[in-house]
């Protein structure tokens, strides 16, 4: 994922942020000792918002208790004990950063082609060791939904495709399906299924705001930029995110999640890390206005 999905720290209690963070450090831990010592260079805080959903809706909580780690070897900081939750989502990561960089190597950028042949490589052998690691988890069944919905992206970009909703929902599905894999409960499957729709659409409208200048700078692809926009149509896209976010709390709240520090710190990431995000785009894009203006 991209990194947009995260909490807003100062609304938050400390014990609530020590899980957070302890959540992304027993991650890290989890895909280190189950999909390869490089694995965790791919860790996003996207991630933990899976982890605290999957705990949530299987009544698993965390155990976070602070610890060393190689990255961190002299001060202590709050980790999770390996569960379920964080085994399924080092899974899950490995089959999409295994499918993102097979898409990056059709990358009309030749320099992004050779970075991204190595790395192919170990994520092809993170994903096997995922794979036979976690049979649980039907990772192949997952690989070919993936790969299925990647395809259909990838020909959207390669037509130009001009209608930034069409993209988005072909995302919205990617996150949909990784939300809702191998959730054994109809309704709670339904419901992660919507939640990751929501939350999916909305990281892909906000990357491409925030990818927008560069885009056309570069001329690479961007939906807006094909169906004409020479600048960003703020507002449009404003409540079409907000109205993401409404639907991504809706999903949520529905799944009525028991843990009370795990519901608080998702309904921060929603309700206050999500429009923080929005917010710091479009403040970016433009104070960049503002100085291009001044120095011309």
């Amino acid at each position: 994922m991209f990194g947009y999905i995260r909490v807003l720290e100062g609304e938050l209690k400390i014990n609530d942020f020590g899980l957070y963070r302890g959540v992304y450090c027993g991650l890290c831990k989890t895909m280190n000792r189950n999909t390869g010592i490089s694995s965790p260079l791919t860790l996003t805080y996207d991630f933990v918002l899976l982890a605290l959903i999957r705990s949530g809706i299987q009544n698993e909580g965390f155990t976070v208790k602070p610890r060393k780690c190689i990255a961190h070897p002299i001060k202590n900081r709050p980790i999770a004990n390996e569960n379920e939750s964080l085994r399924f989502c080092s899974a899950v990561s490995a089959v999409l950063t295994y499918y993102k960089l097979l898409d990056d190597k059709n990358d009309k950028d030749s320099r992004k082609r050779i970075i991204v042949k190595p790395a192919l490589r170990q994520a092809r052998r993170n994903l096997k060791k995922a794979i036979k690691a976690f049979p649980q988890y039907k990772l192949n069944e997952l690989s070919e939904a993936v790969s299925s919905i990647l395809a259909e992206l990838t020909e959207l970009e390669a037509s130009k495709c001009d209608s930034a909703d069409k993209c988005a929902e072909v995302f919205g599905r990617l996150l949909a399906v990784c939300f809702s894999h191998c959730v054994d409960v109809e309704e709670k499957a339904r419901l992660c299924y919507e939640l990751g729709y929501h939350i999916g659409r909305w990281i892909y409208l906000i990357d491409l705001c925030d990818d927008f200048e560069k885009d056309k700078k570069r001329n690479s692809f961007n939906p807006l930029l094909s169906a004409g926009f020479t600048e960003l149509p703020e507002t449009m896209l404003r409540a079409t995110l907000t109205r993401e976010t409404e639907l991504s709390y809706q999903a949520f709240k529905a799944l009525e999640i028991e843990y009370a520090d795990i519901y608080r710190v998702i309904e921060n990431i929603i309700c206050f890390g999500m429009p923080s995000a929005v917010k710091k785009v479009f403040e970016n894009k433009t104070k960049n206005v503002s100085m291009l203006t001044e120095h011309n």
